[in-house]
């Protein structure tokens, strides 16, 4: 051990601790000098796969540069002439810890600006742009570690969940989309906006949801059952089918997973239907229709034969099943309304059961829903921007796909991470594709499809199942580059949009492997003809960034005034709510003796650490 020895007034270090520092060099110096030789590796492959893409046409040939023209002519045809409002809305999300309680704090927001649309173009106001009166959801939630497993949903009780801790963040989150989808409901409902930016895609929020979903109708109960709606009490079939359907009028692929719901839409919509008759419906043969009407009457089985009544030739739908949609539309209303608005606590109801993250991220799949119908009804244009993302689907499979339609065997990039490839494409290539510019629209079932190059049908499910194709469609835009220099350009997002049957005409049908099995797919994609909603989309964002502040070029305005005011409430309300915390919480500590769970271990460690490092400086000096 390394010691000070005292001399006059000198303090001197000792032969060992000169040893020890000469060996702590040393060892660095070796590190330093292996990490060295393994960073030129890897710039050397970066330079490689940089190079790599420089000149490649038949990647750039496929990208869509901005035309101007055929955007304003839509924006006309679309919006009308005049002036009208476009709004966007973002959330932001953090946790706190005091005494052993933990503090979840949400808020969103949204901000508006007005724009005109001539012939001459479409025009944003974005220096007036303002936040949105009355249009903010904020919540601060407590809750005892003791009870997260109530609300995370885990194995059982006394079972010890290593990640539990970590897991934690799920409940925030679920709060925070609830806020947003709340609010772009609200904003679409009102019939005073035309457009609506979000600051998630869609595409990318519904497969989490939908997964918890059918996570709580595999678990077979809900904590949101029995809420009284104007139609009746909510029912679990009335969520599975509200899990599946939506509001019914959204077209269902009859195969997989999806197909016992395409079966109850057309039993929805006519009442009662022979055997016959639903496998012409549904493009069945006889086989696969016995198969259906097994999963059915297990189905049912399931929903304590609520669901259908199976009869030798024929099926029907159980009676008073058509409102189950008004029923969970209102149900969710008063889970948001409870969580955002009641002084109660919002995660436990007045029976002592608790909403868990599966029962929140259920009422947030039905918002999603009921955006996408009031959205179409009302034809408001929704668009959905990642900044972050890691996807892969361009590269790994509608690249290839596209490429496919022109030649045998497709080259694939190296680079698979779609920004990083359409980042280096794009800045290696200045000249050729000037911004903005945008990849081909492409359904949001990409997602879950890859490429096999050996295989017979080269389009395969990633992980066993393909999700539902013509939901949502998705593309990756660019919108500046540098005067200075047109290799230096703003970075890569992505946007979703909904998918519009009136205007998404371009849908091929794929043979794709499915389970192991051949299915066919019948996805939107943008190859030959121009898709003109998703070139005004680009015309819009293009018209919508700042370049005057860093953080917005080639982003978005709305979202980022709407960023910046989100994250400062909920810094405000951790500053301020804390405090109401611990005037409730510590005297209760000291009365009962819990001082040392009234700070977490690690806090009362690093404040021992830094009080000790601020004394031996004093020493020192």
């Amino acid at each position: 051990m390394s010691t000070l020895k005292k001399s006059g007034e000198k303090y001197v270090v000792s032969s060992h601790t000169v040893a020890n520092s000469a060996s702590r060099c040393d060892r660095l110096s070796n590190t330093a000098a292996c990490l060295r030789g393994q960073t030129a590796i890897l710039a050397d492959l970066f330079r490689r796969r940089v190079t790599s893409l420089r000149s490649r046409i038949e990647y750039l040939e496929l990208l869509k540069t901005l035309d101007s023209k055929a955007a304003v002519r839509l924006a006309v045809e679309l919006f009308g002439k005049g002036a009208h409002q476009a709004a966007g809305i973002d959330g932001s999300m953090d946790f706190d810890e005091v005494l052993e309680l933990l503090l979840f704090y949400v808020c969103a927001s949204g901000y508006s600006t007005a724009f005109n649309v001539g012939s001459e173009g479409v025009d944003f106001d974005l220096a007036g742009a303002t936040r949105i009166p009355g249009l903010s959801m904020s919540a601060a939630v407590p809750l005892w570690e003791e009870d997260l497993a109530n609300v995370l949903e885990t194995a059982g009780a006394g079972e010890s969940d290593p990640d539990l801790r970590r897991s934690r963040e799920r409940i925030p989150f679920a709060l925070m989309t609830m806020a947003e989808l709340s609010l772009a409901l609200d904003i679409v409902r009102s019939g005073k906006y035309h457009l609506l930016f979000l600051d998630r895609p869609l595409s990318g929020t519904f497969p989490g949801l939908n997964r918890d979903a059918a996570t709580l109708l595999v678990r077979g109960g809900s904590s949101l059952t029995g809420i009284e709606t104007c139609a009746g009490q909510l029912r679990f079939v009335d969520i599975f089918l509200a899990v599946g359907l939506g509001s019914g009028r959204t077209w269902i692929p009859p195969r997989g997973g999806n197909l016992a719901y395409a079966a109850i839409r057309v039993l929805l919509e006519h009442g009662r239907v022979t055997r016959e008759d639903l496998g012409k419906t549904l493009h069945l043969s006889s086989s696969e229709l016995q198969q259906l009407i097994r999963l059915l009457d297990r189905l049912n089985s399931r929903l304590h034969n609520e669901l259908v009544e199976i009869a030798e030739c024929d099926l029907k739908i159980k009676e008073g099943l058509s409102g189950y949609w008004t029923r969970a539309v209102q149900a969710s209303m008063q889970v948001i309304s409870k969580i955002f608005k009641d002084s109660k606590h919002s995660l436990l109801n007045d029976d002592g059961k608790w909403l868990s993250v599966l029962d929140l991220n259920t009422v947030n799949l039905f918002l999603i829903y009921a955006l996408a119908e009031e959205a179409s009804n009302r034809k408001v244009l929704v668009i959905g921007i990642a900044k972050d993302t890691s996807a892969t689907e361009y590269a790994r499979a509608v690249l290839p796909y596209l490429l496919s339609r022109k030649t045998s065997k497709p080259k694939l990039p190296e680079i698979r991470s779609d920004k990083a490839f359409l980042t280096v494409l794009s800045a290696v290539n200045p000249d050729a594709l000037p911004p903005p510019w945008r990849t081909p629209a492409y359904d949001s079932c990409f997602t879950t499809l890859f490429w096999d190059t050996g295989g017979k049908n080269p389009l395969k499910a990633a992980r066993k199942v393909v999700s539902r194709e013509q939901m949502f469609t998705r593309s990756y835009f660019q919108l500046r580059s540098f005067s200075g220099d047109l290799a230096v350009r703003s970075p890569v997002f992505l946007y979703d949009r909904l998918i519009m049957p009136e205007m998404d005409r371009e849908i091929p049908e794929l043979e794709i492997t499915e389970r192991g099995r051949l299915a066919t797919l019948r996805p939107f994609i943008e190859s030959d003809q121009l898709s003109e909603i998703d070139n005004l989309i680009l015309y819009l964002l293009s018209r919508t960034d700042s370049s005057e502040v860093i953080e917005a070029y080639g982003h978005n305005q709305l979202l980022y005034l709407a960023d910046k005011y989100v994250k400062e409430e909920v810094e405000q309300m951790k500053g301020l709510l804390r405090g109401v915390v611990e005037l409730e919480l510590t005297p209760l500590a000291r009365r009962e003796k819990v001082f040392t769970i009234a700070r977490r271990f690690r806090d009362l460690r690093a404040a021992s650490e830094r009080a000790r490092k601020k004394r031996s400086g004093r020493v020192k000096a």
